[in-house]
Order: structure tokens, then sequence, then C-alpha cells
């Protein structure tokens, strides 16, 4: 039979003391103080003494207090150690470095708490000092990452995610550019695989700019893969856009043979519209703004093509637009004249 040993609030406060004492020697202490002081006051304040329970093999059990108070949920303890590590007095001047500095600390402390303690925030919908929950998730992963627990942040990220959003863009993509540094082809897997949301599909493409870099046919070829609920269209644009910007002669053939794409022809807007195309090449950014289906973003392009040209030589461009054989002859003197207007509002201004 367990054998009963009542504490008396003397030995209790004894106690608590003899701890007090022996942790003040340690730098501990001064992270915990706040707490060991909470604990302090609780226990005086506590409505009746507890009761030890010493088992047959010697160990020491509570007996005195409710089960459900026995056996407390791990997101409370959690976050009582996220609270030891996070200093007010820096918050007071720098909250954002206070978090980052609390959370790599837990990460090196405790990295299995640390992602229950995210778990628990996405569950309940709670944020922590005013930080929302995609900064504490992105900080979170950041601080696995640097500590060099790649497997734990991953696997984070995969559990948060079934949760549910908000994660934020850059707690994906953080896991995913590690991966991609050996597989690019793996991160953008591993992100697929995941639970469907804006900010996964915001990495998909953040991911396959990266990769477009390194292998521009073989990310593109892989987004053309890719459904509409994991953000093809976004995908494809965000890879193209930035190989037209590293090799607009090698983006141009290759779109060429993929006219037939849904997507191609915001593609195609998007070369003639953000690349150096319009600039360096005008005569064929024309020549692609006119394979633009939509009559008045055709036109629309053409103008803004023709405008930039003109100002830079104006027989060439006005000479271009007469001979096109693409464009109506309303069109032409449409074009022609957005270059007088442009000349005389300037000239007005």
């Amino acid at each position: 039979m367990p054998r009963l040993k009542q504490l008396t609030p003397k030995s209790e406060h004894l106690g608590l003391i003899i701890v007090l004492v022996a942790l003040a020697a340690s730098p501990t202490y001064w992270l915990l103080r706040p707490h060991l002081v909470s604990v302090t006051l609780d226990a005086r304040n506590a409505p009746a003494p507890l009761t030890e329970v010493k088992s047959s093999a010697g160990v020491a059990m509570d007996a005195g207090l409710p089960s459900a108070s026995r056996v407390r949920p791990a997101p409370a303890l959690i976050r009582i150690s996220v609270d030891a590590f996070y200093s007010r007095d820096i918050a007071a001047t720098n909250a954002n470095l206070a978090l980052a500095l609390a959370i790599k600390q837990m990460a090196a402390a405790d990295p299995n708490g640390l992602v229950a303690w995210v778990k628990s925030l996405l569950q309940s919908g709670e944020s922590f000092e005013g930080f929302d929950i995609p900064r504490i998730a992105g900080t979170a992963v950041e601080a696995l990452l640097q500590k060099g627990d790649i497997a734990l942040a991953r696997s984070a990220v995969e559990q948060w995610a079934q949760v549910g959003p908000p994660l934020g863009n850059n707690t994906f993509e953080a896991v995913a550019l590690d991966i991609a540094g050996t597989s690019p082809t793996g991160a953008m897997a591993w992100l697929k695989s995941l639970p469907a949301s804006n900010d996964r599909n915001y990495a998909l493409t953040t991911l396959s700019a990266v990769w477009v870099k390194s292998d521009p046919k073989a990310a593109m070829e892989w987004a053309m893969q890719l459904g509409s609920a994991d953000g093809r269209e976004p995908v494809m644009e965000r890879a193209f856009n930035q190989w037209a910007q590293d090799d607009e002669a090698s983006a141009r053939q290759w779109l060429n043979g993929h006219l037939s794409d849904p997507v191609a022809e915001k593609m195609v807007v998007s070369m003639v519209a953000e690349s150096d195309l319009a600039y360096s090449n005008p005569q064929e950014a024309i020549v692609w703004a006119d394979m633009i289906s939509d009559p008045s973003a055709r036109l629309e392009n053409v103008e803004d093509v023709f405008l930039s040209w003109a100002r830079r030589d104006l027989d060439a461009a006005a000479n271009y637009i007469k001979d096109d054989p693409a464009l109506t002859p309303a069109e032409k003197k449409q074009v022609l004249e957005s270059f007088y207007s442009w000349k005389n509002g300037g000239a007005a201004n």
C-alpha cells in the first residue's frame, strides 16, 4: 500500500526556499525567475496542502490534485517554456528580436516542444505577444534549420499544414529552398504533396523561379503538369518571367513552341510588358504583341512598345507600324496618334 505523507505549509515553504537558493547560482534561474515567483505565490495561496503519495518503488506522485491537473496538456507546459525564453526587456525596444531569440533558444533546448507549441497555436487560433502565426511559424522553421534539425523542420511544416492555414509562404519556402539545394525536383514535389493553400501555392511560384535559373526547360515542363488547384498559371508565369529576364532569346524560343497552352498568352503579355524586349528589340516585341488574341490588350501592348521606340527613333517606329500587317488601318492610326497625344500632353505639363 502506498504511504501517505502530509506536507505542511511550513515544509512547503522551506522546500521552495531550498530550491530557490540552489538555483540562484545557475544562469537558468534568471530565465525562469518570473515563473518561479509565480509558483511561490500560488503555493502560498493554495486552499489546501498538497499530498504526496509514495509508491512501493519510492516514486513521488501527486494525490491531492484533481486528475486533470496532474496530467496537464502539453501546449500549456510548452507555452511556459517559451515564455521563459522571451525577454520583455528586449521586446520593449525590439519585439522581433525578442521573438527570434526566444524561439532560437527553445529550438536548442526543446525542439520538439517548439514544434508542438506552434501546432497548438494553429489549433487554437491564438497569437503570442501580438505576433501572428505566420511570423511565429516562419521564425520557428528558420531556427530549426539553423540548428541543423532539417528533418524536424520538414516534419513540422507537414504537421502544421495538416492543421490548416495560415502558415505564411516564408514557412514553406524556408524548408523547400533547403531541399532545393540538392534537388529542385524534390523541393517542388514536397511542396505539391502538402495541402493546397495560397501560401503553399505562392511558395511553388518562388521555387519555380529558383529552379528555372539552373534548368529552365525542366522547370517549365514540371510547372505545366500542375493543376489549377496548385496554381499552375502563376507558377508558369513566374518561372517564365524569370527565364525571360535571364535569357530572353531562349525563353522566346521555348514559348514559340507552346503557344497552344492556355497560359501562353499571359506569358506573351509578360514578355512584352515586363521584359527588356521592348527596348532591346522593339520590332520583335511588336511581333509578340500582335499574337495577343484580346484586341484591346493587343493594341495597348503595341502602343506601349511603339511609344518607347518612338521616343528614341520616331521615323523607324512610325514606318514599322504603317507596314505592320497584323494591324487594321484604324488601329495603325490610333497607335500613331498615341505618340502625338503623349508628346502634346508632355508639353502641356
